[in-house]
């Protein structure tokens, strides 16, 4: 078993089980959410699914940008979109990278008429994400 520490407590999990834990913020109508999967493709792979799921899922969907980038870790892709919702139009900032044996992905989503202040706080997560090492059991 290894031990997870979470903010509110810690327990063991079984190794067969796969950590699809995710942790979500909101502000106003600005939200956050940080994803980690285990790795089971590449990089690249996993977006373009990603990417095909959004065409597939979201109403009006637009691609507005898909980058390479060295933060925040090497090899992070990048990826800028708009779609439709009941509430109106959305705007989300990604930034998908590999941590250590994870996939993982950081997102800021709000309102598409409010994307500067999504893409502020998607650009003060690039600036400052650290990745801590994993504690060893």
């Amino acid at each position: 078993m290894q031990l997870y520490h979470v903010s509110e407590c810690s327990f063991p999990v079984d190794p067969s089980w796969d950590d699809r834990s995710f942790y979500q913020y909101r502000n106003d109508d600005i939200d956050v959410v940080v994803v980690r999967r285990p790795r089971e493709r590449d990089l690249q792979t996993f977006v373009d699914a990603q990417i095909a799921s959004f065409r597939l899922g979201m109403s009006r969907y637009k691609l507005h940008a898909s980058t390479k980038s060295d933060r925040p870790t090497p090899g992070a892709i990048l990826l800028r979109h708009q779609y439709e919702t009941a509430a109106g139009p959305r705007y989300d900032a990604f930034a998908f990278f590999d941590l250590f044996d994870r996939t993982c992905a950081f997102v800021a989503s709000g309102p598409a008429d409010r994307a500067e202040v999504t893409e502020h706080v998607f650009e003060r997560f690039l600036k400052t994400f650290r990745p801590r090492e994993l504690a060893k059991p």
